[in-house]
């Protein structure tokens, strides 16, 4: 019982996480960059890789939830079959669940090390090369949305999974 209570708050706070970034997502749709923002003095440009930035801490975040969902979805089925029930579906769904938080992990380390390199920012965030920079935050956005995309479906998948076990075995 204790594995699903875990499993609930996990799967509660791996919610509230995508329903904030989705909320960041409908607020700035996207880290599009237009010819005029270059001819800016750059602030905007530090904008988006500060809020960038700000992203990729959430999205390790975010990671680190789902590998506790799967720690504790694992201990909850092995619980199952301790007790005899057929657990086939909810294995099954435990494994798309973990391979897409390895596609959402490459996703994941792209946009970090575009980041981490800051290619067209200085070390203070400020830019030194606006096209270097426009590449940078466009490529890291890139890759954060695939994260994004990646884990939010999996996630919804997988919660699935386990709502139609319970229906289907309570």
């Amino acid at each position: 019982m204790n594995a699903k209570r875990i499993l609930r708050s996990i799967g509660l706070g791996t919610l509230a996480t995508c329903l904030t970034l989705s909320a960041l997502f409908i607020v700035a749709p996207s880290t599009s960059v237009s010819a005029a923002d270059l001819q800016q003095d750059g602030t905007h440009l530090e904008n988006l890789l500060k809020r960038e930035q700000i992203v990729i801490t959430n999205q390790q975040e975010r990671l680190n939830l789902s590998n506790q969902a799967v720690n504790a979805a694992q201990q909850w089925i092995a619980d199952l079959q301790a007790e005899g029930k057929d657990t086939a579906a909810l294995q099954t769904a435990l494994t798309a669940f973990q391979n897409s938080i390895a596609q959402a992990q490459s996703s994941f380390d792209t946009a970090k090390g575009i980041l981490d390199a800051h290619a067209g920012f200085d070390a203070s965030g400020n830019v030194t090369d606006r096209a270097q920079a426009l590449k940078t935050v466009v490529d890291a956005g890139r890759a954060e949305r695939q994260f994004h995309l990646t884990i939010t479906q999996a996630t919804i998948n997988f919660r699935t999974a386990v709502h139609e076990y319970r229906q289907s075995n309570s």
